[in-house]
């Protein structure tokens, strides 16, 4: 999913800092960065909610109101990855080198590019079993055990497949309009004030 709309493809319209871990670090250290994240991001005066990507990691989602272009709003992720990386160098690396993410994780700031895209929540990965981006919120979070909170092929039935992903949807639904529930931020990043 590209992070601006068809109708203004020069204006982002989201951020996302994609959390991507280390093999080994359990899952516990990738909600904690997500939190970690969000509480940085919420002092910097911007709203965000949490994706669970159906991969490794989670997906902290910002929403923009379309001012910056693209080179701006990557150039702000950037900072912000290696601000981080310099500030927590026992958790974070800025380098997407997976030989110098060992026991870290990369703040995946490259989502943010012009063209680049990201994982659409409710998508199936294209992986066995299946997994699905899954939007939750901020409180559901560290109760989330799994990285695949939703395996969409687990039951061989259709049927019960899509009656669960229909209450699942259900419930999900409010964790996913972070849009219209609040205003999306407005940063101005040309002029450095974040």
């Amino acid at each position: 999913m590209w992070g601006s709309r068809r109708q203004q493809p020069d204006l982002p319209r989201r951020m996302i800092f994609d959390i991507d871990p280390d093999e080994g670090l359990g899952f516990a250290a990738v909600k904690q960065a997500a939190l970690d994240i969000r509480s940085i991001l919420e002092a910097l005066g911007l709203q965000s909610w949490p994706l669970l990507s159906g991969g490794k990691g989670v997906h902290v989602v910002v929403p923009l109101v379309p001012l910056a272009d693209w080179d701006e709003v990557k150039s702000f992720c950037q900072d912000f990855a290696e601000l981080l990386a310099r500030t927590d160098p026992s958790r974070f690396v800025a380098n997407m080198s997976k030989a110098k993410r060992k026991g870290r994780m990369f703040l995946d700031y490259l989502r943010n590019g012009q063209g680049s895209t990201a994982i659409c929540p409710w998508s199936t990965r294209a992986r066995a079993g299946a997994s699905c981006a899954v939007p939750v919120s901020w409180d559901e979070l560290p109760t989330c055990e799994k990285r695949q909170r939703l395996r969409c092929l687990r039951r061989r039935r259709a049927g019960s497949v899509a009656r669960s992903l229909g209450r699942l949807f259900r419930r999900r639904t409010n964790a996913y309009r972070p849009h219209s529930a609040r205003s999306p931020a407005a940063i101005t990043i040309g002029q450095r004030h974040y």
